[in-house]
C-alpha cells in the first residue's frame, strides 16, 4: 500500500543518513589512498576557465536551491597539463562549501594564467567566514568549525582531501577569510605536473643497498 508521510519522511531520514555514510567511507577511501601514495593520476591538458563553466552547470542546482549566484570573472585562457579528474573533485568540494556556507550571497570565481604558464583559481564567497582561530586547522581531518550551518555539515575531509590533491598536483591550495566579510580559497596549479618515478627509484636503492649488503657477507 501507499506510505503515510510520516513513514515518507523515516524513509527519506534513513535514505539521508545512508548517502552520508557512503560519502564518508568515500572520503575515508581517498584520503587513504592518497596518504598510501596510490593516487593514480591521468594527465592531460586542461583549458581554464572552460573547466570552471562546466563545473557551474553541475552545481547550479545546489546554487539554486541555496539562491546564491555564480559568477566567472577573468578573460586570460590558459591550458596546463594536469589531472582533470582531481582537478574538478577539488573545484567542486570548494564551489559546493562556497555555496553551502556562503548565506544564499553572491560567489565569485577568478581565474587567471601565472607568469610562469600555471594558473590560479580563486574561489570567493561572502559568508560568515572563518575566525583567525580557526584557519589554521581549516584542512586538518574530521573540523567542524563552530560557526558553521549545523544543517549543511560534511564529513569534515572535503578541504584536507582538497589540499594534499593539490600538492600531489604539483600545486598549493591557500585560504584567507575575514569574519562577517567571507573566504576565499585559492588554488595554484603549475603549468605542467611532473610525474616522479618514486617506485623505480625505490627499487633501484633497494637493489643497490641489496648488492652493498651482499659485499659485507
Amino acid at each position: 500500500g501507499n506510505l503515510t508521510p510520516k513513514q515518507i519522511e523515516f524513509a527519506q531520514t534513513i535514505l539521508g543518513a545512508g548517502t552520508d555514510l557512503l560519502a564518508l567511507i568515500n572520503d575515508v577511501l581517498d584520503l587513504s589512498k592518497i596518504e598510501a601514495g596510490k593516487i593514480e593520476l591521468a594527465l592531460q591538458p586542461v583549458a581554464f576557465p572552460s573547466l570552471v563553466e562546466d563545473l557551474f552547470v553541475t552545481v547550479r542546482p545546489l546554487a539554486d536551491e541555496h539562491r546564491s549566484t555564480l559568477s566567472l570573472h577573468g578573460d586570460h585562457k590558459a591550458t596546463i597539463v594536469t589531472d582533470p579528474r582531481r582537478v574538478r573533485q577539488i573545484m567542486l568540494n570548494l564551489l559546493s562549501n562556497a555555496i553551502k556556507f556562503g548565506s544564499g550571497q553572491p560567489i565569485e570565481v577568478h581565474c587567471a594564467a601565472r607568469p610562469d604558464g600555471g594558473v590560479v583559481v580563486a574561489v570567493r564567497d561572502h559568508g560568515p567566514g572563518i575566525r583567525p582561530a580557526d584557519l589554521p586547522r581549516i584542512f586538518d581531518e574530521f573540523v567542524q568549525l563552530p560557526n558553521a550551518n549545523p544543517a549543511v555539515q560534511g564529513t569534515g575531509l572535503g578541504l584536507p582531501i582538497s589540499q594534499r590533491l593539490a600538492r600531489l598536483l604539483g600545486g598549493e591550495l591557500l585560504v584567507e577569510s575575514t569574519p562577517g566579510d567571507g573566504s576565499t580559497f585559492r588554488l595554484r596549479l603549475p603549468s605542467r605536473r611532473v610525474v616522479v618515478q618514486r617506485q623505480h627509484r625505490a627499487r633501484h636503492h633497494a637493489v643497490a643497498h641489496d648488492r652493498r649488503a651482499g659485499r659485507h657477507h
